[in-house]
């Protein structure tokens, strides 16, 4: 009976983990700074060199990422954030501080929902 237990408590544990990171992220990531952040580090992650970013960073010209590039880079935030951003939007971005600007409107409007 006790070897049962654990693999059942590993599982609740799991599933509480999940939660409070989906909690942490409706939480999080509605204000700019957050949202810079997440979009920050996964540029880091993509990028995988280093790069210096602002709000002014253009993100193809500055950081050299092509069309295929930009759409897995808008895939992983929209993953991250909890959002969809419309094809139409993607393509008027053209500085990080334009995308934050986006998610954060495309964050306030499904919250308006």
């Amino acid at each position: 009976m006790r070897g049962h237990a654990a693999p059942r408590v590993a599982e609740v544990a799991a599933n509480i983990t999940q939660a409070n990171q989906r909690g942490r992220r409706q939480t999080m990531n509605d204000s700019d700074g957050d949202i810079r952040e997440i979009i920050f580090s996964t540029l880091r992650t993509t990028l995988k060199r280093p790069v210096e970013l602002s709000d002014q960073t253009h993100i193809m010209d500055d950081l050299g990422l092509d069309s295929v590039a930009v759409m897995d880079f808008v895939m992983d935030l929209e993953d991250r954030l909890d959002v969809s951003m419309p094809l139409d939007r993607i393509a008027e971005i053209e500085t990080l501080g334009d995308l934050i600007a986006t998610l954060r409107n495309l964050k306030a409007d499904a919250s308006a929902a």
